[in-house]
C-alpha cells in the first residue's frame, strides 16, 4: 500500500527564498518560469513561478501540476497545487493561501491578519479549523536583493542570507539560508549558482540561473526542476514511492529491526517506540497478539483520555462517525475484538486508491475511498469514538513482493498496552516489518518527514 507521501511537502523547497531582513523599498523584479519536474530524469509534474515585485508591494505565485497515466496515456488522476504570497512595502508577509485540488477533494491553507493579529485558517475534509498565530516572520527583501545583485553583477561568491520562513501546513518558522557559490565571468559563459538550505529538510540544494536571472534548474529532494527546452516530457513515468523505498530482504525471525542513530533525526514522538545502543536505534518488539486483560473501552488512565479526543481531522463527534462506531461495538466483549472489527470494517469499506490531499474521518467515510492515511485516520477516528485510545502512526512497511521498505500510514491502539492496526492491509494486531516514524494526531506531523527523506538507514541486526 503506497503511503501519502504528498509531493506538497516538496515543493515548498522549489519556492523561491521569501524571507530575508527587514528592509524598505523593494527592487522591481517581474519573472515567470515554467519548469519540468524530474525524478530520476522522468517527469513528474509541471512547475510554473510567477514573482512580481514592485516598490510597494510584492507577490509570487506558484502552481506544481501533477498526473497518473496508464500504459495507454489515459489520464488517471490529476493533482494541482498553488500557493500565493503576498507582500507589503517593507518586504514583510501581508498573508498566504496555498490550496491543494485532487479527485479526493480540496484543501485550503489561508494565513492573514485581523484586528486580533495572525490567523491561520485551514479547511481540509470539509471542515474549517481557525488558529491563533503569535507572530509571523518572512521577507521578500532577500529576493529583492538576490535579483538587485543579480542585474548590477555586485553578488560575489560566499555571499550570503540567513531568513525566517512561515510553512502553512506544520504553522511553524523555519530558517533559511541562501550562499552564492558562482558568478557568471568572461573566462566562461557560466550563469549564476546559489546552493539553499532549510532547517525542515537539513540538506543544501542547488539554485541554478541564467545570466539575466532565469531559473534554469532547481533542486528539491529528490525531485529537480528543470527550465523547459521545447521537447514534449509525457506525464505520469515517474515513481515517487519507488525513489524513496528502501531496498531490503526481508527480516528473518531471529532479527531485529535497527535505524542508524546518526543518519536521521527521529521525531521525538516516536522515540519511546526504541531502545538506543552505541549508534544504533533498536525497534522495540511490538506484541503480535492482543491479550484480553478485561479492560474494557472508555476504562483507561487520565494520561490516555487525551487519545479518546476529537481533533481536526478525527471528527469523532460527528452524528455519522457516532453512529457507525456505535453500530460497530455491537456486542464486542473487551477491546481487542473491538479494533479488529472496526479494523477489518475499514479494510472492506475503503476503496484502495492514491490521493493528494489531507482527507479527514468524515470526508473519508463519505468518499469511500483512499489510501493508507485516509484508513488509518478513519479507523483512529471510528476507535476513539468507540472510547479506545488510537494514534495515526507514520513510517515504513515491508513489501514482500517488492523487496523493500515503502513510506505508510497505520494505527496504533490502546487494549491494556499499545498495538498496531493496519486498515489499510486488513491487518491486527500488526507487528513486525512496520518502522514507526512519527506518531501523528493532528495531520501536521508528517511534514516533518522530510527531514527523514533520503537519509534513513535500516539493518536487520543479530540478537
Amino acid at each position: 500500500m503506497r503511503t501519502k507521501m504528498k509531493v506538497r511537502l516538496l515543493i515548498f523547497s522549489m519556492l523561491l527564498n521569501l524571507s530575508g531582513p527587514d528592509a524598505a523599498g523593494l527592487t522591481p523584479v517581474n519573472i515567470a518560469d515554467t519548469m519540468d519536474l524530474l525524478l530520476n530524469g522522468q517527469s513528474a509534474g509541471t512547475l510554473r513561478s510567477y514573482l512580481s515585485i514592485n516598490k510597494d508591494s510584492a507577490e509570487l505565485r506558484s502552481e506544481l501540476v501533477t498526473e497518473m497515466v496508464d500504459q495507454n496515456g489515459n489520464t488517471l488522476a490529476a493533482n494541482t497545487i498553488s500557493e500565493r504570497r503576498r507582500f507589503g512595502f517593507d518586504g514583510k508577509l501581508v498573508e498566504a493561501f496555498q490550496e491543494i485540488i485532487s479527485p479526493a477533494g480540496k484543501n485550503l491553507w489561508s494565513l492573514s491578519r485581523d484586528q486580533s493579529g495572525w490567523v491561520l485558517v485551514v479547511n481540509a475534509g470539509g471542515v474549517e479549523n481557525r488558529r491563533k498565530i503569535d507572530e509571523v516572520h518572512e521577507s521578500i527583501s532577500s529576493t529583492s536583493e538576490i535579483y538587485k545583485g543579480i542585474s548590477d553583477s555586485s553578488i560575489k561568491p560566499g555571499d550570503m542570507w540567513v531568513d525566517s520562513t512561515f510553512e502553512l501546513v506544520s504553522g511553524q518558522h523555519f530558517l533559511t539560508k541562501t550562499v552564492c557559490r558562482q558568478v557568471p565571468s568572461e573566462q566562461n559563459n557560466n550563469g549564476w549558482i546559489f546552493t539553499n538550505w532549510c532547517s525542515l529538510y537539513d540538506r543544501e540544494e542547488r539554485w541554478e540561473l541564467d545570466k539575466s536571472g532565469k531559473t534554469v534548474l532547481r533542486e528539491a529532494y529528490p525531485f529537480v526542476a528543470r527550465k523547459k527546452n521545447g521537447s514534449e516530457v509525457k506525464y505520469g513515468n515517474a515513481d515517487l514511492f519507488e525513489a524513496l523505498s528502501i531496498k531490503k530482504e526481508k527480516i528473518r525471525f531471529n532479527e531485529k529491526i535497527a535505524l542508524h542513530a546518526d543518519s536521521m533525526p527521529l521525531d521525538t514522538s516516536a522515540m519511546s517506540l526504541y531502545t538506543r545502543d552505541g549508534k544504533y536505534l533498536i525497534l522495540k518488539e511490538t506484541p503480535g497478539t492482543c491479550v484480553n486483560r478485561e479492560v474494557k473501552p472508555g476504562q483507561f488512565p487520565d494520561s490516555l483520555k487525551r487519545f479518546t479526543m476529537p481533533t481536526p481531522t478525527m471528527q469523532i463527534a460527528n452524528k455519522s462517525i457516532k453512529s457507525l462506531s456505535s453500530s460497530l461495538k455491537g456486542k464486542s466483549k473487551n477491546s481487542c475484538e473491538l479494533v479488529k472489527t472496526i479494523n477489518d470494517y475499514v479494510f472492506r469499506k475503503l476503496t484502495k486508491k492514491n490521493t493528494a490531499t489531507f482527507s479527514s474521518a468524515l470526508e473519508t467515510l463519505n468518499a469511500g475511498f483512499g489510501d493508507c492515511g485516509e484508513h488509518a485516520v478513519l479507523l483512529a477516528a471510528l476507535l476513539r469514538a468507540a472510547g479506545v485510545p488510537a494514534r495515526v502512526v507514520l513510517g515504513l512497511v515491508y513489501v514482500e513482493s517488492r523487496k523493500g521498505y515503502y513510506y505508510h500510514a497505520w494505527v496504533m491502539a490502546h487494549t491494556g498496552e499499545w498495538l498496531f492496526a493496519d486498515p489499510a492491509f486488513g491487518v491486527f494486531p500488526a507487528a513486525r516489518e512496520r518502522i514507526p516514524l512519527i506518531i501523528d494526531d493532528t495531520g501536521e506531523g508528517a511534514v516533518q518527514l522530510t527531514r527523514i527523506l533520503g537519509r534513513l538507514k535500516v539493518e536487520h541486526l543479530s540478537r
